[in-house]
């Protein structure tokens, strides 16, 4: 369907500087500024007014309904890709599938095939699929109208196990309750509103949990044994769907088909389903070398599945981006794994199940960060791959005496993008007022330089100095349609020392506030 973008608010912007100096007298390293009330972008997404049609008709609030697609789909239509065989195919912004589909396309008195593909007709069947849950679960009206007395509906939904249909309900709640603000592929910002007085506190405990060691055991039936066989390789794969969700089939045995592993979106929690010795079912595929540069030629005509590890993520392949702690979470694990089985930290050791099985599989699809994703992985000591030196160095604005700003510039949690549990912004001024990030390169070498966007919205010419061995360079970004990504600032060569900072500034003419979440130099 066509979305014609909605009027901006206007708003006055900063720019980015990479050199030394100029940090107002008296500021410190780590010193705390509290949040501000609500998102410092508003939202401006033509998306946002089919689910406000969509939670009107159906009596729901707008926010649960957007919390649910959210969570389905990261507002990507699904367009009925499966990850596993016999698992109903999903369809539509809200992810609908089986007999939910059918039923669903009912309530509202549409075929289920106009249901698949108009977003309008989606929501309003979602919406319609929620409502009758909250009837089932006993919601009265006044209860309705409380975003935050939705759980027991929630957990109707996709008719999981217990334990994994009171996640699911945990998950959606927690976008609920903290608020979010999602960048969309237009440029425009999509809003979930904040319904908790506790958010803040509630990010930061689950940002803190983020790069937790362990994993929780939910075992599946769906495996073998690899008599004996060493296992080699790690496969990355993409579920089509939501981490609970993903997690419940793949327990079922009529799935006939699991992982060792399923991380999960917000990478605060990673299930086994496998162990390690055991052979799970996740590539439905005989090794080709051919497809892997030739590499292990002795495992040519056996099953993939023999000599490898699984890895699925919550997600879909055709997702535009990925979730930066869910990457981070991937990271580790996937360290941890190559370490302990001396597996090389590779592309052809480390494998997209696309790559293996590409009649019919895209996963983890052509958006996966794959070149920063192995240099993390790489950065890791023992293994099978990489030394002490990291090929990759990331600097959040809450790193331990890495980051330092005045008062004047606001702390936020609200962008989805954002690395950590905040990030920092500032209106304009033509005063120097620098947020800076100190970085300490353990190496020389050349290094290319990133600053993170955590939103759309944000300033459209932005200037950077970036400081290096070579002497200085400047260079402008347009960062109001970047929302979610790293964005380069250019390559350049740094000498080993912690005399490096990354800093912001508050002078220029663009719109759009400055940001300063995080920087990250990648070794080249």
């Amino acid at each position: 369907m066509s979305r014609t973008k909605l009027p901006r608010a206007a708003l006055v912007g900063c720019a980015f500087v990479l050199t030394v100096g100029c940090i107002p007298e008296g500021e410190h390293y780590d010193v705390s500024v509290e949040p501000g009330s609500g998102p410092e972008v508003a939202e401006d997404s033509t998306l946002a007014l089919l689910f406000e049609e969509a939670a009107a008709e159906a009596g729901i609030p707008v926010d649960v309904l957007k919390a649910v697609a959210h969570t389905e789909t990261a507002l990507e239509p699904a367009i009925g890709e499966v990850e596993f065989e016999g698992q109903p195919a999903p369809y539509g912004l809200m992810g609908l599938r089986g007999d939910e589909l059918a039923a669903a396309a009912e309530l509202v008195g549409e075929d289920v095939e106009v249901v698949k593909t108009d977003d309008r007709v989606n929501l309003r069947a979602g919406a319609a699929l929620l409502a009758r849950y909250a009837d089932e679960a006993g919601l009265d009206e006044t209860s309705r109208l409380d975003p935050l007395a939705w759980a027991p509906a929630l957990a109707r939904l996709g008719h999981l196990e217990e334990d994994l249909a009171q996640e699911y309900a945990t998950d959606v709640m927690f976008k609920v309750r903290t608020g979010l603000a999602v960048p969309m592929e237009d440029g425009s910002t999509f809003v979930i509103g904040r319904n908790d007085p506790d958010a803040e506190s509630m990010i930061a405990k689950q940002a803190s949990g983020l790069s937790a060691a362990g994993v929780t055991w939910l075992p599946s039936p769906n495996y073998n044994s690899r008599g004996g066989s060493r296992v080699e390789m790690v496969v990355i794969h993409t579920c089509e769907g939501a981490y609970s969700g993903c997690v419940g089939w793949l327990r079922q045995s009529q799935a006939q088909a699991s992982a060792h592993y399923v991380v999960k979106e917000n990478g605060g929690q990673v299930a086994q389903l496998v162990d390690e010795n055991n052979r799970a079912w996740h590539v439905a595929a005989s090794y080709r070398k051919s497809l892997n540069g030739n590499q292990l030629p002795a495992r040519n005509g056996q099953s993939v599945n023999t000599f490898s590890i699984g890895i699925e993520h919550g997600g879909r392949a055709s997702q535009s981006s990925w979730p930066a702690a869910q990457i981070n979470r991937s990271v580790s694990l996937v360290r941890d794994i190559t370490g302990r089985h001396n597996i090389p930290r590779d592309r052809y050791h480390i494998v997209a199940h696309g790559k293996l099985q590409p009649e019919n599989r895209t996963d983890p699809g052509p958006n996966w960060p794959w070149t920063s994703y192995l240099a993390a992985i790489s950065a890791g000591s023992g293994g099978g791959g990489g030394g002490t030196t990291p090929t990759v160095i990331t600097v959040d604005n809450a790193t331990s005496g890495r980051f330092r700003a005045s008062s004047n510039w606001g702390v936020s949690s609200w962008a989805s993008g954002r690395i950590g549990a905040n990030y920092r912004y500032r209106s304009p001024g033509q005063v120097s007022d620098l947020a800076e990030f100190k970085v300490n390169v353990p190496a020389a070498g050349r290094y290319e330089v990133f600053t993170r966007v955590p939103g759309n919205g944000y300033n459209n010419d932005a200037p950077f100095f970036v400081n290096h061995a070579g002497g200085r360079t400047t260079v402008h970004r347009n960062l109001s349609q970047r929302g979610a990504q790293w964005v380069s600032l250019g390559t350049y060569s740094f000498n080993s020392g912690d005399q490096w900072a990354v800093q912001a500034s508050c002078w220029t003419t663009g719109t759009g506030y400055v940001i300063a979440d995080a920087v990250r130099f990648e070794r080249r």
